[in-house]
């Protein structure tokens, strides 16, 4: 994906102090909402915060609620946005599948209480040397 950062415009250089500050609302964000630290790091939450500074930055100062959107919005959409994901990578992950260069993992579980048992497979390629993995939706099995 392109990067979110306006063309042309140079990168300003934060103080130590706004540092800080970003990473204590990081962190806070992570203990209140019980999020994995994880969730901060990414391409994707690097769009997500650099597109929030660009309409900073074009609006003025805006509250973060006129900003993010209701999560009924993103539900709604969440299904056609993945599936054109995964046409997207079909060519790519069919590269790697016929090019052998794919491994594979499985997890069975039972659920407890209705006992349905699930397997679910994962897949596992190495694109520009980074591990991407795929998840197979679980299935009764």
């Amino acid at each position: 994906m392109p990067n979110a950062k306006s063309v042309g415009e140079q990168s300003k250089q934060l103080s130590t102090k706004s540092k800080n500050q970003f990473k204590d609302e990081c962190l806070t964000w992570c203990v209140e909402d019980l999020r994995p630290f994880s969730i901060i790091s990414g391409e994707a939450f690097e769009r997500v915060i650099q597109k929030a500074i660009n309409i900073g930055a074009e609006h003025g100062p805006v509250e973060a609620r006129a900003v993010i959107p209701d999560r009924r919005a993103i539900g709604k959409n969440v299904a056609s946005k993945a599936a054109l994901a995964r046409e997207q990578l079909k060519p790519l992950v069919r590269k790697y599948v016929q090019g052998g260069f794919v491994g594979a993992t499985t997890d069975m579980w039972t659920e407890p209480y209705t006992a349905v048992h699930y397997l679910t497979v994962t897949f596992h390629i190495v694109i520009n040397g980074k591990l991407v993995s795929f998840v197979y939706k679980p299935f009764p099995a």
